[in-house]
């Protein structure tokens, strides 16, 4: 099945980051989490339904709210932020397409360690001495959080089959196109949960 993408891309004042992220994170859909990054770390939480964001937009240099809908993404230029909003969208109302797309796993650092206590523990990897929190998500012993990532690519493209309609020149000109196509052109996150590789297969 083929979807269309909708990147839009905008700039925002410091002052404008906030309220701009409140107004438009009912896009995303529900659960919905954020990623914030400052140069001395990295919030990743989840975002409660109907709550306010709290981000200061001085120390932020780039994150992002994702939900199984839509992702808000901004990153830092100068004074200003860039800003996308990026989701499927109806045909003709889009940036790129027709797509193929896929959703795909993306493990992070920790194994999930169970505490003395029931329900309490942590992820925790053997050679770091600090590994990120993540937001809380129903994991057994060894489980590793992990991002849903949904990657856009180029929609399958079929050369010409017969030779009264191309020449041999032609064709072989197609198919380099064809070859030199990014295999990805977009990706967007759409969920958290925790798990371990082997589930995947």
């Amino acid at each position: 099945m083929t979807v269309w993408l909708n990147t839009g891309h905008g700039i925002k004042r410091m002052d404008d980051l906030l309220p701009w992220l409140n107004e438009n994170r009912v896009l995303t859909g529900e659960p919905a989490f954020c990623v914030n990054q400052t140069i001395s770390m990295a919030d990743f939480i989840r975002l409660e339904p109907g709550s306010i964001l709290q981000i200061d937009a001085s120390t932020t240099h780039a994150g992002r709210i994702f939900g199984p809908n839509a992702e808000l993404r901004w990153a830092l230029r100068g004074r200003e932020f860039d800003v996308w909003v990026i989701r499927e969208t109806p045909e003709g109302s889009h940036d790129l397409g027709p797509l193929s797309h896929r959703e795909v796993r993306y493990y992070c650092l920790g194994k999930w360690k169970p505490g003395g206590e029931p329900g309490t523990g942590e992820f925790k990897e053997g050679y770091l001495s600090v590994v990120p929190k993540y937001p809380s998500v129903s994991a057994r012993e060894d489980d590793r959080v992990y991002v849903n990532v949904v990657e856009y690519f180029p929609a399958p493209i079929y050369f010409a089959a017969q030779e009264n309609k191309t020449s041999a020149n032609e064709r072989i000109l197609e198919m380099v196109a064809v070859l030199n196509l990014p295999r990805v052109i977009g990706s967007r996150f759409c969920g958290v949960d925790a798990g371990r590789t082997s589930d995947a297969l």
